[in-house]
């Protein structure tokens, strides 16, 4: 959760700034550097909705990984030379 909360905080702030930026872009008639302004405040809040989302699921338990056991008495198998290799010399 710190984490989240941290992103809330620190999204505020951007967004606070990019909206600045925006206005000030405007102004000045950067019409280009608006339409960039407004996908880059797109993309905030669609991660801080997101962020919401998560939060509001909480932690998902994926449980321990199943490894596979060692069976008593198994032996791999040696791979066949192919044709036109010399076999590997054993270490």
């Amino acid at each position: 959760m710190v984490l989240f909360s941290c992103f809330l905080v620190g999204g505020l702030e951007l967004e606070t700034d990019l909206l600045t930026r925006r206005q000030r872009a405007i102004d000045e008639g950067w019409r280009g550097e608006v339409e960039g302004l407004d996908l880059t405040l797109r993309f905030l809040r669609s991660k801080r909705a997101q962020a919401h989302r998560a939060a509001a699921t909480g932690r998902v338990d994926l449980g321990m990984p199943a490894l596979p056991r060692h069976r008593p008495g198994h032996v791999r198998a040696r791979r066949r030379p192919q044709p036109g290799r010399e076999p590997r010399a054993q270490g």
